[in-house]
């Protein structure tokens, strides 16, 4: 057990995959008039496969894709805390190539790493 743990301590970092994926300048794109369907945008992201988008914080969220603009439907009257994450899908194997890549999947059962970044409005 403790060489496994040793191999996975040395494996391990070999597949992090580091990418910025901060989202910057969100902004409300439509009027601040109380209207029920409020618009966002953000500045793209070149290292992100796509955004995902909340309205509550960061309890729930939205995929939207790789677009850089939302528009949330039928919110009642009220505040939100709308916060916009970027992120990125990797898989790296540098080192050991494709017999890395099944010792990653079988030991870890994965076979991609999600990175997020996130911006917020109030």
């Amino acid at each position: 057990m403790k060489t496994l743990m040793k191999l996975l301590l040395f494996l391990f970092p070999l597949y992090m995959y580091a990418a910025n994926v901060t989202v910057s300048n969100l902004h409300l794109t439509s009027a601040d008039d109380g209207r029920p369907n409020p618009s966002f945008a953000w500045d793209a992201n070149p290292d992100a496969d796509g955004y995902e988008v909340s309205s509550d914080g960061g309890l729930h969220w939205v995929d939207v894709g790789n677009v850089t603009a939302y528009t949330f439907s039928n919110l009642s009257s009220g505040n939100y805390a709308v916060v916009v994450r970027a992120y990125t899908f990797a898989v790296s194997v540098p080192l050991f190539g494709a017999a890395g890549a099944l010792l990653l999947a079988l030991l870890f059962g994965v076979g991609a790493h999600r990175r997020l970044g996130r911006s917020e409005a109030v």
